[in-house]
């Protein structure tokens, strides 16, 4: 992926603990990934490319997603939900995600 000096955030959130659970309100917010400096998808498959190391690490550790390539983390789907650490360290189920750009 080229390297770009913006950063964003992805934030992750309308989450729940079980993916049949229904919701009441926009459910749990999930992480915000800092420092995040792009999305690449191939075949169904979405991968988050992190500006350092550092970004791409503490993005794992606060998703649980496995590492795909140098600085970047595949996102990990059941069905049509996210799937990304919740503060307990279980996993949930997230509904939305988005990046909106990080302040300087």
């Amino acid at each position: 992926m080229p390297r770009s000096d913006t950063r964003f955030n992805l934030y992750i959130h309308h989450g729940r603990q079980f993916p049949t659970e229904d919701l009441d309100g926009w459910g749990r917010p999930g992480p915000i990934l800092k420092n995040c400096i792009g999305i690449h998808s191939t075949y169904q498959n979405l991968y988050a490319y992190f500006a350092t190391p550092e970004d791409c690490n503490a993005a794992k550790q606060q998703t649980g997603w496995e590492v795909w390539q140098e600085n970047s983390l595949i996102m990990r789907y059941h069905h049509d939900l996210l799937v990304a650490k919740l503060p307990d360290g279980s996993f949930g189920y997230f509904g939305d995600w988005g990046l909106i750009a990080a302040e300087n």
